[in-house]
This record gives structure tokens, sequence and C-alpha cells, in this order.
């Protein structure tokens, strides 16, 4: 079997949009896992979705592959936001929105389906307002999870975030917990 050509096409039409109240960039979070927010993925009328979401209501998350619309090109080396060294890194090895072909995909909060309105509605998202959603897939803990997957360039993960309180805060702490017993 021969390489696909560079140059072939493929046709990928939306099966349908985002409705949130994060309307611009700054309001959404980088990563949908520290959104607190919720919205809803509306399916196109005409094409049977309402068959197409049935059996879905029973995972708690669920894939969305979407486009980046509001990019219009893409950029090979990006500034990642957490970037240990401060060199840009290759796009392919972030999760940055300036790609090639401008697809998304992220893990969210499934809420609740509603076939006969083709509604899904969502929470902990990264996308905003109006974006094209390509497909939907459910999240199988079995299947998507590594829990040791390697972080190639990124520090590891309970460093990335890890909290050191000064002794300060510690008394403090401690003298509320002595007074509350919380």
């Amino acid at each position: 079997m021969a390489p696909i050509d560079k140059g072939e096409i493929y046709e990928v039409s939306p099966v349908g949009y985002i409705s949130c109240s994060q309307y611009y960039r700054y309001q959404q979070p980088r990563q949908g896992v520290h959104a607190d927010n919720t919205g809803t993925i509306h399916l196109y009328r005409g094409y049977n979705y309402e068959q197409a979401l049935c059996d879905l209501a029973g995972f708690s998350h669920i894939w969305v592959l979407y486009l980046f619309h509001l990019n219009e090109t893409w950029n090979p080396k990006v500034s990642p936001p957490v970037n240990p060294d401060g060199k840009k890194k290759g796009v392919f090895a972030t999760r940055a929105p300036h790609r090639p072909n401008r697809i998304g995909m992220s893990v969210v909060e499934l809420c609740a389906v509603h076939p006969d309105t083709r509604e899904v509605h969502i929470a902990a998202f990264d996308m905003l307002h109006n974006t094209p959603v390509l497909d939907i897939k459910p999240y199988l803990p079995d299947a998507d999870s590594f829990p040791h997957a390697q972080r190639g360039w990124l520090p590891a993960s309970h460093e990335l975030w890890r909290v050191y309180p000064e002794d300060t805060f510690l008394d403090q702490a401690r003298w509320v917990q002595g007074q509350t017993g919380y």
C-alpha cells in the first residue's frame, strides 16, 4: 500500500458546536481539568445524531474532538505555559492550539445526554462558545489511562503543582483547627 500523498485532501464536517459562556481565549484555562464551567454540545439536525447518542449517558467522561476555530495559522515551535527550560518546543510535543490541522481533543465530564434534542451537557472543558465539534467518543478508564506514562520534557507531575506553606500559615491553620475542630 502506498503512503498517502501530503497533497491529498480529506473532508471533515462538524457534527455540532459548543455553547457556553466562554467566548474569549483568556476566559478558559489551558486544560479542561482546571475549568469550573458547564456547557452544551448541540448536534446538528438531519443526520440521525439522535440515534448516535443512544447509550452514551452511562459514561462519566467523554473525548471531544473539535476545531480550534479561532486559529488561522500554525507554528512548528511553540512556548508552552509550563516550560522549565524556557526553550520553544515542537508543536507535536505540546498541547498548543497552533497546530497544522487545528484539531483539538479534550476529556470532559459528561453531565447529561438528551438524544431527543441532540444535546450533550458537559463540564470541565477548555473549548469556547461556537467551537465546532468533530466527534464524541466515550472515555474508557481501563483503555485511556496510563498512570505510569512518561512525561517527556515536562517535570514530574507531583513537582508541577506542589505548594510549600510557610510556618506562619501552618501556625495559623493549627490555631483555626484548634478553635473550630476543622
